[in-house]
């Protein structure tokens, strides 16, 4: 079972860890990880589509890569690991912080993002937890939303991912 640390309301790190599945019932929150994958042109994301498999949200559309961080891992470290676990991608966030935080009830959400022209062939889904892969602009992905197909409900969030994506030192290229 994996563990995951947890961290006050000011995202200070506690002698505490939850195992994966358990709900958290204090005010402590454990951290999620997604990296969105753009095109060059910065018009499409990559998005990946949940395995039917999954207890939360199967077959719903997602932004490149999400998952937790385990215990004793950075941010910048469970990028890595999830995005080559997920989608077969090897990219080192390692130095990198994320570019977008947001805080929930029981989650701090880090979001880090990448410039990347990739061929959707090449991708290994290497550990059954997505089926698919597709780019998508953002007016595609909006429209996942209204069918209730995508995992993020906020419009407004995936708007502003590809907002904020063409600022100055938002994105990593890479070959």
């Amino acid at each position: 079972m994996e563990l995951f640390d947890l961290y006050d309301e000011n995202r200070i790190k506690q002698n505490k860890t939850i195992q994966s599945g358990k709900k958290i019932s204090c005010k402590l929150s454990n951290v999620i990880v997604k990296v969105c994958v753009f095109d060059s042109l910065g018009k499409k994301m990559l998005i990946q589509q949940r395995s039917a498999s999954k207890s939360v949200d199967p077959n719903c559309w997602d932004v490149t890569i999400g998952g937790h961080v385990k215990s004793g891992e950075s941010s910048a470290e469970a990028a890595s690991r999830e995005l080559f676990e997920e989608v077969g991608i090897n990219y080192n966030f390692k130095g990198d912080k994320p570019y977008l935080t947001f805080n929930y009830s029981h989650e701090f959400v880090d979001y880090y993002f990448m410039t990347k022209d990739i061929n959707i062939d090449k991708l290994k889904f290497n550990d059954g937890e997505v089926q698919s892969a597709r780019w998508a602009t953002e007016e595609e992905i909006l429209e996942l939303i209204d069918k209730k197909i995508f995992v993020c409900d906020y419009k407004e969030l995936i708007s502003l991912l590809f907002r904020v994506r063409q600022k100055c030192g938002a994105i990593k290229h890479f070959v």
